[in-house]
């Protein structure tokens, strides 16, 4: 959630993709789709980062069960998108996969 908030705040301050991705260490095609995210909620960044990070994640669409109905019998465990864990987490494995 740290590197979804930078990419928030720089783009709040008018930051550019391409500076972003080099300073946030995220591809520009993560922070496309990211930046398509924050839009359709239709919320600007600067209300957008005062949210916690669980009103973040369910505006953004992040938060999913790992089984249909498993939160409703208990089961604690969700996950993120695997697309962007993997590049939030291991940018440069990304990138090498997408060759």
């Amino acid at each position: 959630m740290h590197k979804i908030r930078q990419i928030l705040l720089f783009l709040e301050r008018g930051v550019s993709q391409r500076a972003i991705e080099k300073e946030v260490k995220i591809t520009r095609k993560t922070i496309a789709i990211y930046l398509g995210k924050f839009l359709q909620t239709g919320i600007s960044f600067s209300e957008l980062l005062k949210q916690s990070d669980q009103q973040l994640e369910q505006l953004l669409g992040l938060l999913k069960t790992i089984v249909p109905g498993a939160a409703r019998n208990g089961c604690p465990f969700l996950f993120t998108d695997m697309w962007f864990i993997n590049d939030l987490l291991f940018p440069s494995f990304s990138r090498l996969l997408s060759r």
